[in-house]
């Protein structure tokens, strides 16, 4: 369906000899600018579609070899994204792929091709977006560094140090970073 009859209309009047040309139509305008944003949707569409998912694993070890090589891969990727977010300051290096080798063994248990295939996806969904720094650094802190059970262990030796600390105190800092 057109909203403008796609018969090609003359969009500058004729002028007389010498005078200026009016301006261009406001339908030549209006097609412009709509020209100008589906060239801007579909590179924004293009730009989406960075991680590729492929045929699924048609076997348990081919589905063990793509989670070793994402691996080996978020493991490489790791000092870029170091560097990226200013983590030295917060975490070492062997910490952090301390912390990614505890997110696989989280899952070691599957046996499912599919799910250790869509596991991965999302893992290299994850990776794609920290390399390009679609998180914030208080993202990757709270995801990954202090973790998603919060500093419970902290406040815990935080508690024994301070012994004029409340029960409330405690109980809140235990449920807040």
């Amino acid at each position: 369906m057109f909203l403008l009859s796609p018969v090609a209309t003359p969009t500058f009047a004729v002028a007389a000899a010498g005078a200026p040309s009016p301006a261009p139509s406001l339908r030549h305008r209006y097609r412009q600018v709509r020209g100008r944003a589906a060239m801007a949707a579909a590179a924004l569409i293009k730009n989406l579609r960075v991680t590729k998912t492929g045929s699924g694993s048609k076997s348990l070890e081919e589905a063990h070899h793509r989670a070793t090589d994402f691996f080996r891969e978020a493991c490489r990727a790791l000092p870029s994204i170091m560097d990226r977010y200013n983590l030295y300051e917060v975490i070492t290096l062997s910490e952090l792929r301390r912390k990614v080798a505890t997110e696989f063994r989280k899952h070691a248990h599957n046996t499912n091709p599919k799910v250790i295939d869509m596991l991965v996806f999302k893992g290299q969904e994850e990776l794609q977006y920290c390399i390009d720094h679609s998180k914030q650094r208080h993202h990757l802190l709270s995801q990954y560094i202090i973790g998603r059970d919060g500093l419970t262990g902290d406040v815990h030796k935080l508690g024994e140090t301070f012994h004029g600390e409340s029960d409330f105190l405690k109980t809140f800092y235990r449920g807040n970073y």
